[in-house]
């Protein structure tokens, strides 16, 4: 049974030393997408840390997971210094062992996925509206079925470290931001979306719930506006962490 979280806390009470900081209300886990969510907990007064690290190594799939009988936190090697760390705050050998609530932006990276995917001309069926028509012979279509094997072999590591999470406290894992830098790529923009849309289905299965920000904020299949995007057109401005972090609240995952 899941521990049930009550808020922060001094960590003396996990018997970590008592000058140290008090337990965060949420632990944000995930790519860079994790920084506009740390500064939308911060514009609403919630403690929050960050275990970030990059796309590209989470792309890689060098994730641990270890098995019920060792209290040991599952880790990204990019993330071993700052889960010790935290473990040592927290008094805990495993971080997920108190119960704080988990807001996790893993599994996607699918910048990095599709290049993967489409490195040999595949493109997700059904093809996008704007596919030029050219000469079939020039764009491989992929089935749903081989979207769906791709996905399960390339991010069996990143399922499993959610399912473990999700059984240690309550998780939600929140969708990237549907961001316009990619949008004349049609091609590349249409792979991302065809894995995105795998990856949560999937996790939506594992019964772990799932929030999309996207949907809610602009409508299916839009793009979000650039005055929601920083300047690398990619992520999210504390605008649109703060408006992400005002919806978590109102669905239950956070608490004020």
């Amino acid at each position: 049974m899941k521990p049930e979280y009550h808020g922060s806390t001094d960590v003396a009470e996990t018997g970590a030393r008592r000058d140290q900081a008090p337990c965060p209300d949420v632990l944000l886990v995930g790519d860079s997408h994790v920084l506009a969510l740390h500064q939308g907990c911060e514009a609403h007064g919630i403690r929050s840390t960050m275990l970030k690290s990059g796309g590209i190594h989470w792309n890689e799939g060098k994730i641990r997971v270890f098995g019920p009988r060792r209290a040991r936190s599952p880790f990204l090697p990019a993330l071993g210094p700052s889960v010790r760390n935290l473990e040592t705050q927290l008094g805990l050998g495993d971080i997920f062992d108190n119960g704080i609530p988990v807001i996790a932006s893993i599994g996607f990276h699918c910048g990095h996925l599709a290049r993967a995917f489409g490195a040999e001309g595949h493109v997700a069926w059904p093809p996008p509206d704007a596919l030029p028509k050219e000469d079939p012979g020039d764009t491989l279509f992929a089935s749903r079925s081989l979207l769906d094997a791709f996905v399960e072999e390339r991010r069996a590591r990143h399922f499993a470290l959610l399912r473990y999470i999700n059984g240690k406290c309550r998780l939600t894992v929140i969708l990237p931001p549907r961001a316009p830098k990619n949008a004349p790529k049609f091609r590349f923009r249409h792979n991302i979306d065809a894995l995105t849309a795998c990856i949560a289905r999937k996790i939506d299965d594992m019964g772990i719930d799932i929030y999309d920000p996207n949907t809610e904020f602009v409508g299916p299949d839009e793009l979000l506006p650039w005055e929601w995007v920083n300047e690398d057109g990619f992520h999210g401005t504390p605008e649109y962490g703060a408006r992400a972090v005002e919806r978590l609240l109102s669905r239950g995952a956070l608490r004020p």
